[in-house]
C-alpha cells in the first residue's frame, strides 16, 4: 500500500475569528474549506461559516526513516479554534504502516512546530480575533489515509489482517488481545465496495479514493473535542471562583455598594460566553444531506467522548444559572433587610424625637 499519514493538531487561539478580516490578514493565498461533494448530496450541505484554509511552506521534519512533506496546512474557525495538520507520504505494507504509526506517537518535534505556527497565526490575525489568547492545551489526531492495490478485496483484507490495523490504530508493538481487536475494530464504515473508514478514539484508517470530506469532518471532530475540553475548563475556574467569593466574603463586604451587581455582571457574562461558544461548535457544521458522513461523524464523536464532554459542559452551565439565580435572591434579601433595618432606625428616630419634644 502508499498513502499519507495526517497528523492534525488543534489549537484554541481566540474566542471568536472573523473569517473574512482574518482572510484580508492572512500572509499566504486562502481558501474557504468546502466540502467536495464527491457523494451525492445537497449543495448547501457545508459548514456555517466555511472555515479559513491556509497552505504554507514549511521546513520537512523528519521521524525515524519519514519525513513530512514541506508544507504546512492551516485551517481557521470561526470559533477560534485553529488545526495544523501535517502530512508524511509513506510506502509498504501493514508492518511498515505500524512502525510509522509509532513513530508518529513518540513524535514531540511535529507539536512544537504546530504551536509554533498557532503563535504565529495569533500575532499575524491579532485584528481579527476577538480575546485573543493561546490555550496550553492541544488535541492531536491522525489519520492513515491508504491506498491499496485495485485488485485487494479491502474487506477482506480488514477482517484477515484486523489484529494489524488494530496495531496500528492503537499505536501499540505488541499483539492485542481478541477483544480489543473486536473493539477497535467495531467502528467500521464503508459507503461502496472499494472505501472503508475504522474510526478509533485517537486515530483513524481511511481507504478512500476520494478522501477529502472524510478528512474534513474527522479534523471538525478533533477541533470539537479541543473546544469542550477547553470549555469545561474554563467553566471549571469560573465556579470555583464564584464559589470562593460567595463562601470567603465577610457580612461587611456582602453590604459594600455595587459588589452584588458586579457580581451578577460577571456570573452572567461567563455563562453567555459559555453558551456562545458552546453553540458556536455545535452549529458550525450540518451534514444532513449526506447520511455516510452524518453516520461517520456520529461515529468520531462517540469514539473521542465527545457527547460525556458536552455533558459535563451543559451540566455545569445550569450550574451557573443556578449560582446567578442565587445570589440575584441573596441581593434581593440583602436590599430588603436593609431597608427594613432603615425603617427600624427611622421609627426608632420619630420615638426618640417625641420624648425629646
Amino acid at each position: 500500500m502508499h498513502g499519507n499519514a495526517h497528523i492534525m493538531l488543534a489549537f484554541d487561539i481566540a474566542m471568536g475569528v472573523d473569517i473574512d478580516r482574518a482572510a484580508e490578514l492572512a500572509r499566504a493565498a486562502t481558501t474557504r474549506g468546502r466540502f467536495a461533494h464527491d457523494r451525492r448530496a445537497p449543495a448547501s450541505m457545508n459548514f456555517q461559516p466555511p472555515p479559513l484554509c491556509i497552505r504554507t511552506d514549511a521546513p520537512a521534519i523528519s521521524l525515524a526513516r519519514w519525513s513530512t512533506d514541506a508544507a504546512m496546512d492551516v485551517t481557521i474557525f470561526d470559533f477560534g479554534a485553529v488545526s495544523v495538520t501535517r502530512s508524511i507520504p509513506f510506502e509498504g505494507d501493514l508492518a511498515t504502516l505500524l512502525e510509522l504509526a509509532i513513530a508518529v506517537e513518540e513524535q514531540k518535534t511535529l507539536v512544537e512546530s504546530a504551536r509554533t505556527r498557532a503563535e504565529e497565526l495569533l500575532r499575524e490575525l491579532w485584528p481579527a480575533l476577538q480575546r485573543p489568547s493561546l490555550s496550553d492545551k492541544m488535541e492531536d489526531y491522525v489519520v492513515f489515509e491508504c491506498r491499496l492495490d485495485p485488485s485487494e478485496n479491502i474487506a477482506r483484507s480488514l477482517n484477515d489482517q484486523a489484529q494489524g490495523w488494530a496495531q496500528v490504530l492503537r499505536g501499540e508493538r505488541n499483539r492485542l488481545s481478541d477483544q480489543e481487536v473486536r473493539e477497535v475494530m467495531s467502528a467500521r464504515l464503508s459507503y461502496g465496495e472499494h472505501d472503508a473508514v475504522i474510526i478509533d478514539w485517537g486515530s483513524a484508517v481511511l481507504i478512500d479514493p476520494h478522501p477529502q470530506d472524510t478528512l474534513r469532518v474527522l479534523e471538525f471532530a478533533n477541533v470539537e473535542l479541543l473546544e469542550m475540553r477547553h470549555l469545561d475548563d474554563r467553566l471549571d475556574e469560573a465556579l470555583e471562583g464564584t464559589f470562593k467569593a460567595l463562601t470567603s466574603a465577610g457580612w461587611l463586604t456582602h453590604w459594600r455598594p455595587g459588589r452584588g451587581r458586579r457580581r451578577l455582571e460577571h456570573v452572567a457574562g461567563l455563562r453567555t460566553d459559555g453558551v456562545q461558544m458552546f453553540e458556536s461548535v455545535n452549529n458550525a457544521l450540518k451534514l444532513l444531506g449526506d447520511q455516510f458522513l452524518a453516520r461517520m461523524y456520529r461515529t468520531a464523536t462517540q469514539r473521542m467522548g465527545i457527547p460525556a464532554w458536552e455533558a459535563s459542559v451543559l451540566r455545569k452551565l445550569e450550574n451557573l444559572e443556578s449560582v446567578y439565580d442565587k445570589i440575584a435572591d441573596r441581593e434581593g434579601n440583602l436590599r430588603m433587610e436593609f431597608l427594613e433595618w432603615i425603617i427600624i432606625l427611622l421609627i426608632a428616630f420619630e420615638v426618640v424625637m417625641s420624648f425629646l419634644r
